[in-house]
């Protein structure tokens, strides 16, 4: 019994210095721990900015090859892989975080044939800077049209009849008036240069049409107004015509109760541009010697000078067309001088 007593007090003698003993083994312990994850952290952050180091990004723009124009919204992806980017709105593109090496991109877009950028070396401490132009492919383009219901939307969902006229037909058939144009597509005729769609105007000729012209959304006359002068279209600056084959007064008024023809002009490029056309003929003698009127052949030429530039956010083109012609038959001469721009 005098050994337990002996014991039971020595221990309770001795409890403050087992208690501050492990209080410091425990503080130690904590210490020591919380240096091991500290340095495990620092280690890992420099491994990771090791790495970061070893990776580089691939950059670039994306244009149209032929007008020069940044293409929003290209699909830019790594071949064999799920890495990849769109264009922003100034055809700007970049993929980060890329590991040294050789890759290949591929560039695909709604209206333009598909592009792959092959062996784009990546080298760590070297950025990568890309330059792409698309080719345009019609084939695969949408016909957007505007005409018909005033907002941007496919052809084939428009409510009305609607055909449309493009740049490479306009080009193809090299004519020097838009009227010339209009006499190729179906539906549309002109009687001395008056606008008529499937017959609705009928024959007035000086009384109005029924059939509105626009330039760009913007009537060149009224319905009552007489005659169109078709030598004021800038032929060689137009983009496409769209042609409502149906009656668009609750969207345009009276003036288009047979029809519209909206001619939409191009955009100046980014790039300056300067373009001149000539074209020149000869009239032959008439058939019949009591036709003859003039000793000498008829004369006809046509000379256009356009300009287009970009400044700043903004562009515009000036177009001025000198247009002489001696005409076939007596009194059926035209001269005229036409300055037309966009901005």
């Amino acid at each position: 019994m005098k050994l337990r007593h002996v014991f039971h007090i020595d221990c309770l003698q001795h409890a403050p210095i087992f208690l501050n003993l492990m209080r410091i083994i425990f503080y130690n312990f904590h210490r020591s721990c919380r240096s091991v994850l500290l340095s495990l952290l620092l280690l890992l952050a420099g491994i990771q900015a090791l790495a970061a180091q070893n990776y580089i990004s691939i950059a670039g723009r994306v244009k149209d090859a032929k007008t020069g124009m940044a293409l929003p919204g290209v699909n830019i992806q790594i071949q064999r892989s799920s890495r990849g980017t769109t264009s922003d709105l100034g055809g700007n593109f970049r993929i980060d975080n890329l590991a040294p090496g050789e890759y290949q991109l591929s560039f695909s877009m709604m209206g333009y044939a598909p592009y792959t950028e092959k062996n784009v070396t990546v080298v760590t401490g070297i950025p990568v800077e890309l330059l792409v132009e698309l080719k345009s492919n019609v084939l695969a383009s949408p016909r957007v049209v505007v005409t018909s219901s005033r907002k941007a939307q496919d052809i084939l969902e428009s409510p009305f009849s609607v055909s449309t006229i493009g740049r490479r037909e306009i080009q193809s058939k090299a004519v020097i008036k838009m009227v010339d144009v209009l006499s190729y597509e179906s539906g549309v005729s002109t009687i001395k240069g008056q606008l008529n769609i499937r017959g609705a105007s009928g024959y007035t000729l000086g009384a109005g049409s029924r059939s509105l012209l626009l330039i760009d959304g913007i009537p060149m006359l009224g319905g009552a107004a007489g005659n169109i002068t078709w030598a004021n279209v800038p032929t060689s600056e137009v983009d496409r015509v769209e042609i409502v084959k149906s009656g668009g007064s609750a969207m345009y008024g009276s003036s288009a109760m047979g029809g519209v023809v909206n001619i939409i002009t191009r955009n100046a490029p980014p790039e300056p541009e300067t373009r001149i056309s000539t074209q020149i003929g000869l009239y032959s003698h008439p058939r019949v010697d009591q036709w003859t009127w003039r000793d000498s052949r008829g004369l006809l030429y046509n000379t256009e000078l356009s300009h287009s530039r970009s400044f700043g956010e903004h562009a515009a083109w000036i177009r001025i067309q000198k247009r002489q012609d001696d005409g076939f038959m007596r009194l059926n001469w035209e001269e005229a001088l036409n300055i037309s721009g966009k901005l």
